[in-house]
């Protein structure tokens, strides 16, 4: 089949991709194939790496979820030392590359995180004869990079940037502001090279409303680790007058490393009743609690540009947050309030100042405001332009 002849699509190397184990790992990269798909073809290719005791294997599985084409990869290997996790991988790639070829056109190679893996696609694409893009969440670039390398971190910062000016990288496209001024300012990636495209809000959010009468119901609902901060909101509830915090109704959804604890710590308002624990939630079950809530809580150490934020502010609901990194480009005080992070006694003050306070919120304006900024149709809209820049 000549390329005339096969169909155009775009190839996602997916750095994060969700499965059944954990449909959360991701999940905002999905977001931005399904809008990319509504537009031109998308097909994902998601490679893991693990260790087996076992001969090495290389397995491949394809499927359809919701409408796009995905490739899983599973590399298992019993030694991934001496340059041989690089070496399998590009072998792995090869092999999928060469099975899809035959069947799609691909305009360009669009990298969504930076990993071990996906730092191996751009001298591929130079054989491929494929534009890079490259979409990047992580906070690792202005904090996990001092966890995790320590006094290593000016060559580290160096193999970075010499990696994301690779000729074959066209655009990197951070999801916020703040996440580009780091990539510009510490790792030297050039400001021509660098555009923010948000993070996208599902269609399953749309603007609701609540009832003035109490109680004042709350949600919140993250994937409950790292540089999440459930300690910051149990401490500020303590915090407030007694029969404040017993007006409330607060559901926290999700799962986590954290939530064992955050759990212990609620005993007392689980047992008042003030606060459930539904467990992880779908985004279809989500939407209806956010567009019925009168606020989102979300306490956090480090964020690039949080979906669940997109996502409330879509239905209308206010947000209390912290001003880290990304989220002040999402809340201002048409929409909420932040405060710093790791006060307590701050963001008790400004929960209570919501609750007294909260008949300055149009629900309606600030829907709008957000869906014209990050609806599937607003974020492909740009996306598919840095393709048309670029692609073949």
């Amino acid at each position: 089949m000549s390329s005339s002849t096969k169909p155009e699509a775009v190839l996602f190397l997916a750095g994060w991709w969700p499965s059944p184990d954990d449909p959360h790992h991701g999940i905002f990269v999905k977001a931005h194939a399904l809008v990319v798909q509504e537009l031109l073809p998308v097909v994902v290719v998601y490679m893991s790496l693990s260790r087996s005791p076992g001969p090495f294997r290389i397995g491949l599985t394809e499927a359809v979820e919701d409408g796009i084409v995905v490739v899983r990869v599973q590399i298992q290997t019993p030694i991934r030392r001496f340059g041989l996790h690089d070496l399998l991988v590009r072998m792995a790639y090869r092999r999928v590359f060469k099975s899809l070829s035959p069947r799609f056109h691909f305009r360009v190679a669009h990298i969504h995180v930076r990993t071990p893996i996906t730092e191996n696609i751009p001298a591929l694409a130079v054989e491929m004869k494929l534009p890079v893009i490259i979409t990047e969440h992580s906070t690792f670039y202005h904090r996990g990079i001092g966890i995790r390398f320590g006094t290593e971190q000016d060559k580290e910062v160096d193999r970075i940037h010499e990696w994301f000016t690779h000729p074959s990288i066209r655009m990197v496209l951070p999801v916020s502001v703040d996440l580009a001024s780091t990539l510009n300012e510490r790792y030297g990636i050039p400001l021509a090279k660098l555009q923010v495209i948000p993070n996208v809000a599902s269609d399953d959010f749309h603007l609701g409303s609540v009832q003035g009468a109490p109680p004042f119901r709350i949600v919140l609902a993250a994937r409950w680790a790292g540089n999440k901060d459930p300690a910051l909101f149990i401490e500020a509830l303590h915090l407030l007058p007694k029969e404040l915090r017993n007006s409330l109704s607060i559901d926290w959804v999700g799962d986590g490393d954290l939530m064992e604890e955050t759990r212990k710590a609620c005993a007392e308002f689980i047992a008042n009743g003030i606060m459930r624990f539904p467990g992880r939630a779908s985004k279809s079950e989500l939407a209806p609690l956010l567009a019925q809530a009168h606020l989102l809580v979300h306490p956090t150490k480090a964020e690039n540009l949080p979906c669940i934020i997109i996502e409330s502010l879509c239905c209308g609901t206010p947000v209390l947050s912290n001003a880290v990194n990304g989220v002040p480009e999402l809340v201002d005080d048409t929409n909420g309030l932040l405060t710093p992070a790791e006060d307590p006694a701050a963001f008790a003050n400004a929960l209570r100042w919501i609750m007294e306070n909260y008949q300055q919120y149009d629900r309606t304006a600030i829907s709008k405001a957000a869906m014209d900024r990050y609806s599937a149709k607003a974020v492909a809209k740009q996306i598919v332009a840095v393709y048309d820049r670029f692609s073949q």
